[in-house]
């Protein structure tokens, strides 16, 4: 096997496991909607697990490139092209994973009684997930000019809210929490 042929099977791994990742939260939706917050909990460790695989898979890609330095640039430019940026700006990959925001929300609202403002919630989430931050993280949006860390907590708040743990009718700068996110935050906390 030549080394681009070893180097595509790392990239074609990482493809099928980010293929895994989709179905699995489409699962995950599913268990949430039909209020399975077991079955939603086993398969948020199935992501951590692979998210973790992902990132071993892609050391030992660096590794294995490593040792064939002729390549190294066309390697890097190959990078270049996987870390595509989206229409977010955002480079896949490089953020912290809206998953690690969802239980600092939760925690920060029933801390606060179960309603506040977002930007009580949104300081009070930082200060739990500040240690998950990278570099990245702290870089600010190109259009908005918002922190991109900021930025994933109020999509993790939309995807909450999305499966009814947060309430969707919460008036303007408001953020409340569902009878739904406090049954599975405290079955989270047992």
């Amino acid at each position: 096997m030549k080394e681009d042929e070893i180097d595509i099977s790392f990239i074609n791994l990482m493809k099928k496991l980010d293929n895994q990742l989709n179905k699995l939260k489409k699962e995950k939706e599913e268990a949430f909607y039909l209020t399975d917050y077991d079955l939603a909990e086993d398969i948020i460790e199935k992501e951590k697990k692979i998210n973790l695989l992902k990132d071993k898979i892609k050391e030992l890609r660096n590794e294995y490139n490593s040792i064939f330095n002729n390549k190294i640039e066309k390697n890097k430019i190959r990078q270049s092209l996987e870390n595509k940026v989206n229409e977010n700006n955002i480079i896949k990959g490089k953020r912290t994973r809206e998953e690690e925001f969802y239980i600092p929300i939760l925690e920060s609202l029933m801390e606060f009684g179960g309603r506040a403002k977002s930007k009580a919630i949104i300081s009070s989430v930082y200060e739990k997930i500040k240690g998950k931050l990278n570099d990245y993280d702290y870089v600010p949006l190109s259009k908005s000019k918002e922190i991109r860390w900021q930025n994933t907590t109020r999509w993790a708040r939309k995807y909450l809210i999305d499966i009814g743990f947060l309430k969707a009718d919460s008036p303007i700068g408001i953020w409340e929490i569902s009878e739904k996110g406090v049954e599975f935050y405290n079955k989270q906390k047992r």
